[in-house]
């Protein structure tokens, strides 16, 4: 079962759930998945070290680059969330369970 994460924005209530762990869309989609999630810079950063990767080892060096980033794409997520000035709640069900009232959250 996936967890997330719950983060609030300051000053508006409104909540948003980012996904705990592997990202398949990351996987699938690369540079596009952060390019979606505002991460321009991020996205070509992945972008210009799977093509290293892909020339390097003739090929399989990029598949390895973006399952690398599948697995990294949540926790960049979370770190910009938190630049932007997102509060980190904590794993929505740990939070649901010590908070009776829910707002609007905003899924991925």
């Amino acid at each position: 079962m996936a967890r997330y994460i719950l983060f609030e924005q300051e000053g508006t209530k409104k909540r948003k759930r980012v996904k705990d762990g592997f990202r398949w869309m990351c996987l699938l989609f690369g540079p596009f998945w952060f390019f979606s999630h505002g991460m321009v810079a991020k996205g070509l950063l992945w972008l210009i070290a799977a093509i290293a990767g892909a020339i390097l080892l003739v090929g399989i060096g990029g598949v390895v680059v973006w399952i690398i980033a599948g697995f990294m794409a949540s926790s960049a997520e979370q770190d910009t969330l938190k630049k932007s000035g997102w509060k980190c709640l904590g794993f929505e069900d740990e939070y649901i369970k010590n908070e009776s009232e829910s707002s609007q959250v905003i899924s991925n």
